[in-house]
Formats: C-alpha cells, sequence, structure tokens
C-alpha cells in the first residue's frame, strides 16, 4: 500500500502494466503475517469512514487505503487472479494481536465471501487460505486450535457457498517454543505431528501451503542452500501423502524468496540483497528446483513489495519503483512456459564456491504434441560457461532457439511494444548431432529460458 498504491497515479499505473506481464497469475492477500489482523469490513467503504486498525508491523495503527475492493480492482487490471487469507485470529484498532471469538470470525469470514461474490463477479474466489503462520511467530497456535479455527470459519463459508478450496498452512521444520511464561518454552513441535494432525484434523482439506526462504546473505549454513531445502519439501510431501493415502493432495508455496539473514543487520537496510542480480539468480534456482517436484501447483513470491522484498523499487537505487533484476528474472522464465515437465538430469563440476555443491541448474519441458521443448537454467559461474543439452527426440534436426537471458550485463532485458513490453530472444540455429545434443552458451550469473523447435526437413 504504501509502497505502490500510495504512490501515484502514474506510478501506480506502471506498476500494473508491469503486472500485467504475468496475466493469469495468483496475487496473494492481504499478506503474510498482517493476514491475522486483518480487519476487512474496516478497510471498505468511502475513504472518511474506513476504521484506523493496527498491523502488527511495527508501524503505528492506521487507515487502510488498498482495501479488499482495491485489490479486486488491481487483479482486474492486471489479469490475475485472487487468492485470499482468511483472518483465523482477531483485529483491533490500536493493537496486535487481539484475539476474537471464532463465532464473529467466521461470520465476518462468509461475509467477506458474499461482499467479494457480489462486488467482484468478474475474479471468482476460488482459493481461500486458512491464516498465516498461527503455529510460531507470536501466535504458536497448537494444532488443535488451529484446526477448529478453521472448520468453524469453512463451515460458516460452506453453509452459504460452498464451491471454495482451503489451504491449510503447513511447515517443514520443527518449531521450538518461545516465551517465559509459555509452559511449553522450550519444547518441539515435530512439523511431522502438525502435518499429520492438520490434514487428519481438516479431512475437507486438499490445498496445503509451505514457506521457504534460502541462500541467505552471508549465512553459512547448508540447510539455507536450496538444494537442502528442496529434500526437506520432498520430506513433508511424503509426511502429508502419509497421512492421506490414496489423495492427491496440491502443494503450494505461498511465500518463497531469498532471505536477509537479520543477523547480519535490520530487514530494511539489507533489502537490496532480496531483489538483486543474485537473488534473480537465487530464485530461478528455487523454481527450477520445485517444478520437476508434481505435488507442487504454484509458487508465490514474497512480495509484490513487503518491507525489504521489493519487485519494483521504493527505497532501495533509484527509488521510483521501476522493476528490480528479481522482478526481470521472473519475466526470463516466465517468457518460456510449456505444459509438461521432463525428467532432467545434470552434470557438472562446481566452481563458484555455492554452498548448495553445485552451479548450474536446470529443468526441461515440452508442448503437449511434443513439438516445441523449452528449458530453464540458473548458472551461478562468474564466467560464461558452455552448455551441452541433449534431448533424444531433437536428433539429427536443424533447431530453432529463442534464447532469453539475464545477467549483470543485461540489467533489463531487451523489449518490443508498450508497457510492459514483449521480452525480445536471441535467437539461432544449431543442428543437433545423432543423440539429440547441442552446444550453447549461458552468461556469467544468469538465468536463461530457452525455446527450441526443430525446424522441417528440406524437400
Amino acid at each position: 500500500e504504501r509502497d505502490l498504491f500510495d504512490a501515484g497515479d502514474a506510478k501506480y499505473a506502471s506498476v500494473r502494466a508491469y503486472l500485467g506481464a504475468f496475466a493469469g497469475n495468483y496475487l496473494r492477500y492481504p499478506g503474510g503475517l498482517l493476514s491475522n489482523s486483518f480487519d476487512w469490513e474496516g478497510a471498505t467503504g468511502p475513504a472518511p469512514s474506513r476504521r484506523p486498525q493496527a498491523s502488527g508491523q511495527e508501524r503505528q495503527p492506521d487507515v487502510v487505503h488498498f482495501g479488499p475492493d482495491e485489490y479486486f480492482d488491481l487483479l482486474q487490471s492486471t489479469g490475475s487472479r485472487p487468492w485470499y487469507v482468511l483472518n483465523l485470529a482477531g483485529w483491533d484498532a490500536k493493537r496486535s494481536p487481539v484475539e476474537l471469538p471464532i463465532d464473529q470470525l467466521a461470520d465476518s469470514a462468509n461475509a467477506l465471501v458474499q461482499h467479494l461474490a457480489e462486488r467482484h463477479p468478474e475474479s471468482p474466489l476460488t482459493y481461500l487460505q486458512l491464516g498465516n503462520e498461527l503455529d510460531r511467530s507470536i501466535y504458536q497456535w497448537p494444532t488443535e486450535k488451529y484446526v477448529d479455527r478453521s472448520q468453524a470459519v469453512m463451515d460458516a463459508i460452506s453453509s452459504v457457498d460452498g464451491d471454495r478450496n482451503y489451504v491449510a498452512f503447513l511447515r517443514d521444520f520443527d518449531w521450538t517454543y518461545k516465551g517465559k511464561s509459555d509452559p511449553r518454552a522450550g519444547t518441539k513441535s515435530k512439523y511431522q505431528d502438525l502435518i499429520t494432525e492438520t490434514l487428519e484434523g481438516l479431512p475437507d482439506v486438499r490445498d496445503y501451503s509451505l514457506h521457504y526462504y534460502y541462500d541467505d546473505p552471508g549465512h553459512n549454513r547448508r540447510f539455507k542452500a536450496i538444494g537442502i531445502r528442496l529434500k526437506q519439501i520432498k520430506k513433508a510431501i511424503a509426511v502429508a501423502n502419509a497421512a492421506r493415502p490414496g489423495e492427491e493432495l496440491s502443494v503450494w508455496i505461498t511465500e518463497h524468496a531469498r532471505g536477509v539473514n537479520l543477523r547480519q543487520g535490520r530487514g530494511m537496510d539489507r533489502a537490496d540483497l532480496t531483489s538483486n542480480h543474485d537473488a534473480a539468480v537465487s530464485t530461478a534456482d528455487f523454481l527450477i528446483g520445485i517444478a520437476a517436484i508434481p505435488e507442487i501447483k504454484g509458487a508465490f513470491w514474497h512480495g509484490v513489495n513487503a518491507g525489504p522484498w521489493q519487485l519494483f523499487d521504493a527505497t532501495i537505487e533509484f527509488r521510483d519503483l521501476r522493476p528490480r533484476p528479481l522482478y526481470w528474472g521472473l519475466r526470463t522464465l516466465h517468457a518460456v512456459q510449456l505444459p509438461v515437465v521432463l525428467a532432467t538430469s545434470v552434470q557438472q563440476q562446481s566452481q563458484s564456491g555455492y554452498l548448495g555443491g553445485y552451479d548450474v541448474s536446470a529443468v526441461g519441458f515440452r508442448s503437449d504434441a511434443g513439438d516445441e521443448f523449452g528449458a530453464w537454467i540458473s548458472n551461478r559461474r562468474k564466467q560464461r560457461t558452455k552448455v551441452r543439452l541433449t534431448i533424444a527426440q531433437l536428433a539429427g534436426n536443424t533447431i530453432a532457439i529463442e534464447q532469453f537471458q539475464l545477467s549483470p550485463d543485461i540489467q533489463e532485458p531487451v523489449t518490443a511494444g508498450d508497457l510492459p513490453g514483449t521480452l525480445v530472444p536471441e535467437q539461432n540455429e544449431i543442428t543437433a548431432d545423432a543423440d539429440g545434443t547441442i552446444e550453447l552458451w549461458v552468461l556469467p550469473r544468469s538465468v536463461t529460458a530457452l525455446r527450441l523447435r526443430a525446424k522441417p526437413a528440406s524437400p
């Protein structure tokens, strides 16, 4: 709100145009922990009648300008889809958190869904997330409390409108309880127990979410490396599948980004590190990894602008809301989207010193018809790197290649047309050898997306 919506009509219009490049995506609202103290009714109607509310974000209570109706206006103008995080906790005009009776929250959630359906029928509200990180942070709710409150809200909404997908909030790590007055302080909540008890307690819920922050600058512990994080995701998914055997559960990564490593300074003082060029490479690496996990249906970078995580430069360098390198990294990957993910293996010798033990990650795709192929590649090396790409179906063919790249030498890719512009790729032709191998170069510290088509044979 403060960074984008209140920046003035011209700058906000530019932001909307740039977000429109991702038409069809989901935008999550009201956000993360803010969702647990958000008074939606106090954030609707004419501005003078809106109520001040505490955000729990180390700011003074204030009136919300970017309320649910403004959010749906943004969805409509960018071609995005809604993803709403329900408040299971409470709200207050002066302090946060304040817990309210569950009946009051259930009625409020039901009224919210009806309000949005009546005011914004053009953007059906399909996904409703059940709170945010209530198992940790300042909340530390026991699982049974989360289940009971979630079920009460679901029942209230479903009594009027049952056509919704509810998304449970889970985690893939153990939480050590904190607080001198909490009798559980020092004990652990095992992630396996949280996942199992939540999914068994909410049998109608078939979607769940996880959060991941990785590659924190200056962090020298391997559990923050992306390869380790991916292994832990797979462990959590296995626990979830065991809790609900025979069911097809969908996983959503509703927050992910390069971390800030608060041990080395205030988050806002390190904001440049979450969306700079290296962050774009880290994020591409993460997205490449989760693309190969079939249970994961989508991922949300945190956030459009959320404090130190800025897709648009509000406080970092130029402070004029131009897209950050992270934005262009996402645009580079978005330029090549094909529906079928291919089994992909990468062979390499690590040279970059990355804590994860590798330099290059990649994943391959193809069209349903099998007449078009694609690849996403992240390269952490500080020099140009030769890539040998083998796709057996292309053996012996002349391949037309479109190569989209972002590197420190390409701070902003070439685009054509009005904002947000269409990315202009480098185009080339290469003949694949007998086993379908081609060779090409990727730039230093780069994000690359490739589209490959076999050219028709000459008569």
